[in-house]
């Protein structure tokens, strides 16, 4: 399997080629599993500051930047969806607007829905929780 060399795990080409053909930026959340345990590593960007700091600095981040809109996109690993609610938090406090904020739909129609509606948003940036997984059906 093929990893773009703009993101730190597999299973992303599906986010790739969206970023590339739209010439927006993918920042993806993700936390790899630990050998033989159910606990799991933070992605790059949660480890911002250490793990409890995370959604804040990335929230920072983005204020830092001067992003005004960004678009949330999640998977429904509990961990991501605790994540993102926190980072939902930190962003609201820091005026970011959401164009997008979706959670990943469930059925074979809805991620090509949720495909649809990520290519159809507009802004810039896009955030990704637990994109490890497949966009497309």
């Amino acid at each position: 399997m093929r990893c773009d060399p703009r993101f730190v795990q597999p299973n992303t080409e599906e986010y790739s080629v969206i970023a590339i053909e739209q010439g927006k930026l993918f920042l993806d959340i993700y936390h790899n599993a630990i050998a033989n345990s159910q606990a799991k590593i933070p992605g790059y960007l949660p480890m911002v500051g250490g793990p409890a700091f995370g959604p804040n600095a990335l929230a920072k981040i983005i204020q830092y930047f001067g992003w005004k809109k960004v678009a949330l996109y999640l998977q429904n690993d509990p961990q991501d969806v605790i994540t993102a609610s926190t980072f939902t938090q930190f962003a609201l406090a820091a005026n970011i607007i959401f164009a997008l904020q979706k959670r990943e739909g469930s059925t074979a129609a809805a991620l090509e829905q949720d495909y649809k509606d990520l290519l159809s948003v507009e802004t810039n940036v896009f955030i990704f929780f637990g994109g490890a997984g497949s966009l497309t059906p």
